[in-house]
Formats: structure tokens, sequence, C-alpha cells
């Protein structure tokens, strides 16, 4: 009986109060035979640490266990992507924090949490680009050129051995539309960043590649703003999810139950 009330302790539903009213702003992850939840904002605004995860293979579970140890920081709001098996998890908000890392690293395999070293000049009001490549394994980042909004200085993070160094070249123009909110919405294809983003009454396809530090756009034929439901955030129409799906095909979610190829 005692072993069984203490696994009981450690499962719990996700109930919508707890979103609502509770805990909102969480970070979602699939890896393995499982899905994560990270961290989130509770009730009073604060950030909190809390971890769980859900099973989805060979079946469903019905509750959410947690996972310890916590995380290293308070997060929310953040992304999350997963590369060599282990989770990063990026803020981009530290206002509520200001000893926070602005990344850390969770293996499952051994339940540790490391945080990452903060990017060279770390600014949060400048960063404005943060994406995660394979082949090799890296993490990108870009922060705006101070009173030069059409530039940013690029760095790059080797998770094998653990250091930044600058992109060459470092200093690179960056697209018009390029602001804070892309640092969710980023999509790696390769060494290819892509992002949705709406120009009037149109959605638009924006691509940068890395290795040829050269951007392109274009309007993604028949998907206008009026087919997006309405973006309580930002008080206009939202913007479709970029999702991967092979090679260099892509597709974006217009809505729970429809993908609109591109």
């Amino acid at each position: 009986m005692g072993s069984t009330s203490r696994r009981e302790k450690g499962k719990r539903k996700y109930s919508s109060s707890e979103e609502e009213g509770g805990i909102s702003k969480r970070t979602f992850v699939a890896l393995g035979s499982h899905i994560y939840c990270f961290g989130g904002r509770a009730s009073s605004s604060e950030p909190i640490c809390d971890v769980s995860k859900l099973r989805i293979a060979p079946r469903v579970d019905k509750e959410w266990v947690s996972v310890f140890p916590k995380m290293i920081y308070g997060r929310y709001y953040s992304s999350a992507s997963v590369l060599g098996g282990k989770v990063y998890i990026h803020s981009h908000d530290h206002s509520y924090h200001t000893g926070a890392h602005w990344s850390e690293v969770f293996d499952p395999v051994n339940g540790k949490w490391e945080a990452l070293p903060n990017p060279p000049t770390y600014t949060d009001d400048w960063l404005i680009i943060c994406a995660i490549l394979k082949n090799p394994d890296r993490i990108i980042v870009a922060f705006c050129v101070p009173k030069d909004r059409y530039y940013a200085t690029f760095y790059e993070y080797d998770v094998h051995h653990r250091s930044w160094k600058e992109l060459e070249p470092a200093r690179r123009k960056i697209d018009p539309m390029c602001r804070s909110e892309w640092l969710q919405r980023s999509l790696s294809v390769g060494n290819t960043l892509y992002w949705i983003e709406r120009r009037h009454d149109e959605i638009m396809l924006i691509a940068y590649d890395l290795d040829l530090d050269v951007w392109l756009e274009r309007r993604v034929e028949g998907l206008e703003t009026s087919c997006i439901p309405y973006d309580e955030v930002s008080g206009g129409p939202g913007l479709p999810r970029l999702l991967h799906l092979e090679k260099h095909r892509l597709t974006c979610r217009r809505s729970e139950n429809f993908l609109y190829p591109i």
C-alpha cells in the first residue's frame, strides 16, 4: 500500500482550471515514447520549475507523471527542442529572473539538468533568432546590432564542445520583417531557417540560408489572413504553424484539423 501511495503522488491530471487559472504558458516536446511538459506560469505570475511526462507509446496513459529533478530555473513562454536525445529549453523573457541562464538541457537517460553558458554579449532585449541545427549539432542565435535593426550578429553553440563562437561572417543583414516573435516560430531544415509571417492580407514564407547568407520570401498562394483564426494575443489574425514533413517538403497547420501544403 505504501509504495502504491507514493506512485500515486507523482501522478497528476491537467484540468481546464489548471490551464486557465492555475498554470499557463507551459512548453511541450515529444521525445521517445513520452511527451514532456516543462515549466509554466502560476496564477501568481511566478515561473515554475515543474517537469512532467505522459507516455504515448505503446499505449497512451491517462495521467501525467512528475519528473525529478525539476528545472534549474523557473521558465514560461519558452521554446523546447530535441537534439542528440536531449531536450534544450530556451527562454525569451528573463525579466522575471535576473539570475537565470538563457538555456538549460535535460538528459532523460541520467535525469540531470545542465545550465548552458549564455551566448557572448547576451542581452535578452536584442535576441532576434534562435534555431537548432543538426549535422553538426549546434544552436544558432542572432542579436540585433544596436541602433541598426536591419543587421544582426550571429553566433553558434557547439553542443559537443559546449562552446560559443561567431559565425563567418558574424554581422549579417536580416529580413525587414524579422522580429522577436520569430523566436517561437523558427523551423530549421538542413542549414536553412523558415518562418511564416503575415504582410497585410497575405501569408508569407520566409527562408534564410545560413551557408549562402541569403534571404528569400514568397507568398503562400491560396492562404489569406482571413482564413486564420483570430489571435487574442496579437489582436489580429493568427499565424499557421509551420511543419516539416520530409526532405524540403513543408506544410502549415491552419487549424486543429487542417494542414495546408506549401
